[in-house]
């Protein structure tokens, strides 16, 4: 069974004996599933005729909540400023969710949860329950509410609504204020397994078993963004990234933004947030190996490599950046350029003023 799984039915069973805390917070990294813990969870708690530890998915409750209708389940999530656009947003965004539910959701960079938009939220919340015997809020990418926001969701969590549950979801909690955090239970969702992500991916994708090996290696247990890097080719990018770190390491400033600064793989959001993490899984490798003779192969180290097949090339990439001081500098340069993403900054820049980092002239100014 995979952990979400045990997750759930451990929650699922303290619900049914009757001490379920009646506010959560479910975090952990993206594409690790949250989203279908928390849905299943409220299905639960609102089915009229539950079967064992799970919505029995064909009472009015169950089919109501699947056509997002409920009304006593409420979905709170990023919105545009403008209440007049909710509506275009509001379904495609459930729906996409429910269809894909590792994937990265479609909102806007520039959305965030909206004042009015808790508010109502906080009303039908407040009503006595008009299907089931419970009512339901789920926040879904709480990190992007505005402090206003914030400051309501705080009220609604210091005089809760009675036979209410709320869901609070996101894989930043500490965007939140500590007030709200301590109102929580805070409830650790764990990775995908390598078997589950296997699986997936043999059921989605017609893979090559090389492909899929270094696929499952590059997930880690998450498959936020595999649907938008399978659109293009895996292996091609893999690639690219790698080529691209190699190309910096050696050429100045000027010809890295005149030689990859016009590269088709800086030309969106997407794939540059792919990029990022196929810089971070080559990073991690070199992290693993170490420095200088460390590099060398290995089959301990193969084991835990994620791209195993450049484990060669490695030891002179190793040199070229110098020490793990270094790596481990880069490293954390690629998860900021992974948060300022979330705030609408420049991609084709954000990822240049990564490989900027590796270049011969920064190595001499640190």
């Amino acid at each position: 069974m995979n952990p979400q799984d045990l997750l759930y039915s451990r929650l699922a069973g303290r619900f049914a004996e009757g001490n379920l805390p009646a506010s959560l917070l479910l975090t952990g990294p993206r594409g690790i599933g949250k989203w279908n813990v928390a849905f299943e969870l409220a299905m639960r708690i609102t089915c009229l005729t539950p079967q064992q530890d799970r919505g029995c998915g064909e009472c009015a409750s169950c089919k109501q909540l699947e056509q997002f209708a409920h009304p006593d389940i409420q979905f709170l999530f990023p919105l545009p400023s403008n209440e007049a656009d909710w509506p275009d947003w509001l379904f495609p965004y459930l729906h996409g969710k429910q269809q894909n539910p590792f994937a990265v959701s479609a909102a806007d960079p520039k959305h965030f949860v909206p004042i009015e938009a808790i508010r109502r939220f906080q009303s039908v919340l407040a009503r006595r329950s008009t299907l089931s015997p419970y009512k339901v809020g789920i926040i879904y990418e709480a990190e992007r509410m505005l402090p206003g926001t914030m400051d309501s969701l705080l009220k609604l969590l210091e005089e809760p609504p009675d036979k209410c549950f709320l869901i609070v979801v996101t894989p930043e909690p500490r965007f939140l204020l500590s007030t709200i955090i301590s109102r929580l239970q805070r409830v650790n969702v764990p990775l995908l397994t390598d078997e589950f992500v296997s699986q997936y991916m043999q059921n989605q994708y017609s893979l090559r078993d090389e492909q899929l090996t270094a696929m499952v290696r590059f997930a880690r247990g998450q498959l936020f963004d595999i649907n938008t890097i399978m659109q293009g080719d895996f292996m091609q990018m893999r690639q690219a990234a790698f080529d691209m770190i190699s190309l910096a390491l050696s050429h100045s400033q000027t010809e890295i933004h005149l030689r990859a600064g016009e590269s088709a793989w800086l030309s969106t959001r997407e794939k540059v947030e792919a990029l990022l993490r196929h810089w971070q899984s080559i990073i991690r490798d070199l992290l693993i190996c170490g420095t200088g003779d460390a590099a060398t192969e290995s089959n301990d180290t193969s084991t835990r490599l994620i791209n195993y097949d450049y484990q060669p090339q490695y030891a002179e990439l190793s040199r070229q950046i110098g020490n793990n001081d270094r790596i481990e500098a880069l490293s954390d340069r690629i998860e900021a350029i992974r948060q300022e993403l979330r705030r609408n900054v420049n991609p084709r820049m954000s990822a240049l003023s990564f490989l900027f980092l590796l270049s011969p002239q920064s190595a001499r100014v640190r």
